[in-house]
């Protein structure tokens, strides 16, 4: 469901951690990027969520 696409806010730095590592990788586990990131696994799949309702994600490859 697209619960924030008309809210505008400003992608943080963790924002973007996540957004550059699913560019170099789109198939890693959200555990993976976890890790990578330094957050735990829900922190990760709720930010992913925010990002995909908000059109920063459209897709993976």
């Amino acid at each position: 469901m697209n619960r924030s696409r008309y809210v505008i806010r400003q992608l943080d730095k963790t924002d973007r951690a996540i957004i550059v590592a699913l560019t170099e990788d789109g198939r890693m586990t959200i555990r993976e990027l976890a890790i990578l990131i330094d957050m735990s696994s829900p922190s990760v799949s709720e930010r992913i969520l925010k990002l995909k309702d908000a059109g920063a994600i459209l897709g993976y490859g």
